[in-house]
């Protein structure tokens, strides 16, 4: 261990900062005005109708850096009138033999215009409309995943196309109910204008579009269907995102008569959250101004927030007024620490687990009382207790005291770890800060030194024992700096009168399959050293079982023996019940022997003679696994992230299961697709990916739905980066909670690129060294700062991201706990009000996550909701409300 002393003592002596954000420009989205059209025009392509001489031209579109000119030009206007929306493009192309018109299917291919619109403002739905040179047209509606559409697809606009010398031209006609309104709107639709340019390839359009495939905060401008208030308005602005606000200057000034009144409203947007600030009435005379101060509630994960102003009438109704695109600043994780203690030497106060705290971390507010903790029987429950001395500290010792109650909680059931660092350099995505990470969890055998003027936060968990009576506990952490008075912190424990299952609810499978071998490589084991490698595989499984989390196969050394003599198959399980019979029963789920289309006695897929001997061998593994009832917890995981060409291996490959045997479920990472129904038991897309209208088709349809996150999604969706926030890690289980979601995947535990101590960022092993993400693919360290010179049986060191899965996991149980006892208290004296608490603990849940970017990340409201549901369950289960039985085998629930 003396390796990974030097290591953090290193880490100990650095430090975190991050300055203070400087004032940020806010630009005004541009408008374009859509006047009335007293005729409509004749959808011909011909643009010679005379609403479009009178209808005032977008002259300029810029490529994507926003500043540069196309060296075509592209001319667009837009009427309206009560029926639809109108639209024309006359595109300049002095290489008109040139033009790409060979791919209708696929219209944005070719020379091609583009109308996306957002009606409704909310920078998360929009529409989009492609009409190419060749007259060919496609409407998609763009819906963030895991909502559901707005619209259904336009089916009844219209386009027509003319072609000339030197240019074409487009007429569109949008009627406003494609766009999900009754008519023309009374506020102003986002929306932006593009051309792709393909006889001499340039992309250019209104406002600069975003990132390809970026759906959240498009940045498109403003079609003004009707009169604007008299009114300019200016914005200066200072994005707060580690408190997940803006400090706004708002200016507004009367550009003419009449006088007007109104009281200004902002909000910020994308959000599914309202984030919407109302300021006091002004009135505004000629020439007369005003300037007005907000603190408006901003999104998270995003470098951008998109700021919307109307003006609320007196009497009534509002107008729009503008809208800015706010930059946001990078930023850490938010904190706030409270204080528990004023010590001679310095600061000693807590934070809660679901919380990083960084070196240079300070707290923000002051409390009495002690550590204030609630769980049930069989949980886990962590908590910082963190000191901030002024002076070098020698020698600092930490005990825990017995907690005491209706039982005795003995104090080897609380584990107490220093928490370290690692330095972020390159950071995940481009809303967060580089620094000093928290994140590796150093078990506190010896004191430690800890230095002056660093935050330094010690881990404790308390583990429940199952058999804990319910009640109010009560003990107390010592600190004690070598030469100085120890400091005694009080803690209260609230065990609930429940118990979380000794298998969760929540079905995961996590990766090992580089893990086992890369963490025995590390601590000098030669993994052809039978003895060793099993010692570690078991410490290895001791740290998945504690945190509810199934690897994909905790018996990696205990194989199948196969053998193939005539074309017969014949397999020998000793090997491999020896390891499943050890591990199996602490998990509730592995991966199928035979899995990723792996071939038997020398034959793969494609050879002559795999067909048959692969279905000897699956119809051998799955009568024994029915024999000895595993078979509900093994999945065939039959291949990863197939490509749409890959689609027919996927299905020959499971044609092979089904005809062995129909229970042999199999899995895949992949969203639905039509060509693969049939062929997919576990659906298991990437979360960016998840549609929730398809998903819950097919969990209907009896197949379960599991996701995964890994190099992506990046934020705002939740992931496990070192340097994304806890709360998003544990708040992704509730989301898999709020979805009808059974399972979850991560594709590796230990995929170390370098030093993880050293260099955080996981790197594609490809030989492009593409950076994935700050801890990407590894949840868990090795025990040494550098690999061992000799070999060393030791299990992997945690972190705190592997105990924020166990914490979300816990919750996930909790919830489909209180879920079954809901759907009981019906038969209960007092079951209908104990249900309606119920219900409405596990709508705060949902509440807390509505959608998959937009979610509560406030660690003290996290908590008050888990307390809110624990309460709600423990009411009922002392009513007498039954908690249905965890079956592994029954995956169809019932979705959001």
């Amino acid at each position: 261990m003396r390796l990974l002393c030097v290591t953090l003592m290193a880490a100990l002596s650095a430090s975190c900062c991050a300055g203070p954000a400087a004032p940020a420009p806010v630009n005004a989205d541009p408008e374009v005005l859509c006047p009335p059209a007293v005729r409509p025009p004749v959808m011909d392509g011909a643009l010679d109708d005379a609403c479009w001489t009178a209808s005032p031209a977008i002259a300029t579109l810029r490529l994507p850096d926003g500043v540069s000119r196309p060296r075509a030009k592209t001319e667009v206007r837009v009427v309206r009138d009560s029926e639809a929306l109108y639209i024309a493009f006359r595109c300049a192309e002095p290489f008109m033999e040139a033009l790409k018109l060979s791919e209708p299917e696929k219209p944005w291919r070719d020379d091609s215009v583009e109308v996306l619109i957002d009606p409704f403002r909310g920078r998360r739905h929009f529409l989009q409309f492609i009409v190419s040179a060749s007259g060919a047209r496609l409407a998609l509606v763009h819906t963030p995943p895991g909502d559901l559409p707005l619209w259904p697809v336009p089916s009844a606009w219209q386009a027509a196309v003319r072609r000339s010398e030197g240019e074409w031209t487009v007429e569109m006609a949008i009627p406003w109910t494609e766009l999900g309104l009754r008519q023309e709107p009374r506020q102003p639709p986002r929306i932006n204008f593009a051309r792709n340019r393909q006889a001499r390839p340039e992309r250019s359009s209104w406002v600069p579009r975003a990132v390809p495939g970026t759906l959240l905060g498009q940045p498109f401008g403003n079609l003004l269907t009707g009169p604007k208030p008299s009114t300019v308005v200016w914005m200066s602005a200072v994005a707060r995102p580690e408190a997940g606000i803006a400090d706004v200057r708002l200016g507004l000034e009367a550009d003419g008569p009449p006088p007007v009144a109104l009281r200004p409203r902002l909000s910020a947007h994308p959000s599914v959250f309202d984030r919407t600030v109302r300021l006091r009435e002004v009135s505004l005379s000629t020439a007369s101004s005003v300037s007005l101060s907000a603190r408006l509630p901003i999104p998270h994960g995003l470098s951008r927030a998109g700021v919307d102003v109307f003006g609320e009438i007196p009497g009534g109704g509002a107008v729009f007024l503008g809208s800015f695109t706010l930059p946001v600043p990078p930023a850490r994780p938010a904190l706030a620490g409270r204080i528990l203690t004023q010590a001679p030497w310095g600061q000693v106060w807590e934070a809660s687990a679901t919380e990083k705290v960084f070196p240079d971390s300070r707290p923000s507010s002051r409390r009495s009382g002690p550590v204030t903790l609630a769980a049930a029987k069989n949980e886990f429950e962590p908590f910082q207790i963190v000191l901030t001395p002024d002076r070098e500290l020698k020698d600092v010792s930490v005990s825990v005291s017995e907690l005491r109650g209706p039982g005795k909680i003995p104090p080897d059931a609380v584990s107490v770890r220093l928490v370290a660092t690692v330095p972020v350099t390159l950071p995940s995505s481009v809303d967060v800060l580089p620094g000093d990470y928290p994140d590796p969890l150093i078990p506190l055998n010896d004191p430690v030194t800890l230095p002056a003027g660093r935050s330094s936060a010690f881990w404790f968990t308390v583990r429940v024992p199952s058999g804990a009576p319910a009640g109010e506990y009560s003990g107390e952490v010592t600190i004690t700096p070598a030469g100085l008075a120890p400091v005694k912190v009080p803690v209260s424990l609230r065990v609930w009168d429940f118990e979380l299952p000794r298998l969760p609810y929540l079905r995961t499978a996590y990766g090992t399959w580089h893990g086992l071998k890369a963490l025995c490589r590390w601590h000098g084991i030669d993994m052809e050293d039978v003895e060793p490698v099993r010692q570690t595989e078991e410490l290895l499984n001791r740290t998945f079982h504690e945190h509810r989390i199934a690897p994909f196969n905790a018996f990696q050394t205990h194989d199948v023996q196969v053998s193939v003599t005539d074309g017969r198959v014949r397999l020998d399980f000793s090997r491999f019940d020896e390891g499943a019979e050890k591990y199996l029963p602490l998990f509730n789920a592995f991966m199928l022997p035979g899995s990723f289309r792996r071939g038997v006695g020398g034959k793969g897929p494609g050879d002559e003679g795999y067909e048959d001997l692969k279905v000897q061998f699956l119809k051998q593994l799955s009568a024994h696994l029915r024999e000895k009832g595993w078979l509900a917890k093994g999945y065939n995981y039959i291949y990863d992230e197939p490509d749409p060409p890959q689609y027919p291996l996927v299905a020959e490959e499971a044609r092979l299961w089904r005809k062995a045997d129909p229970d042999l479920k199999i899995l895949l990472t992949e969203q639905v697709e039509d060509e693969l129904i049939g062929s997919v038991d576990i659906w298991t897309p990437v979360l960016d990916a998840y549609s929730a209208k398809r998903c819950r088709e097919r969990q209907e349809a009896g197949d379960a739905v599991w996701w995964y996150v890994c190099t992506g999604p990046k934020h705002p969706y939740p992931n496990y980066f070192i340097d994304y926030p806890a709360a998003g890690h544990r708040i992704f289980h509730w989301m898999t909670y709020a979805w009808g979601v059974t399972g979850v995947l991560y594709w590796e535990t230990m995929f170390w690129s370098g030093n993880p101590w050293e260099e955080p960022m996981t790197y594609s092993d490809d030989g492009r060294r593409k950076p994935f993400g700050n801890g990407d693919g590894f949840l868990l360290y090795p025990a040494t700062g550098k690999p061992a010179g000799k070999p060393l049986i030791a299990g992997p060191i945690e972190s705190i991201r592997w105990e924020m899965l166990r914490e979300g996991i816990e919750d996930y149980d909790l919830f489909r706990m209180l879920e079954s006892a809901v759907e009981d208290a019906g038969r209960l004296a007092d079951g209908r009000r104990l249900a309606a608490e119920g219900r409405k603990a596990l709508d705060t849940v949902r509440a807390a996550c509505p959608s998959l970017t937009d979610y509560e990340l406030d660690p003290g409201r996290l908590y008050e909701i888990r307390r809110r549901a624990g309460e709600a369950l423990e009411k009922l289960v002392r009513a007498g409300a039954r908690i249905r039985p965890h079956a592994i085998d029954t995956e169809k629930v019932e979705a959001r």
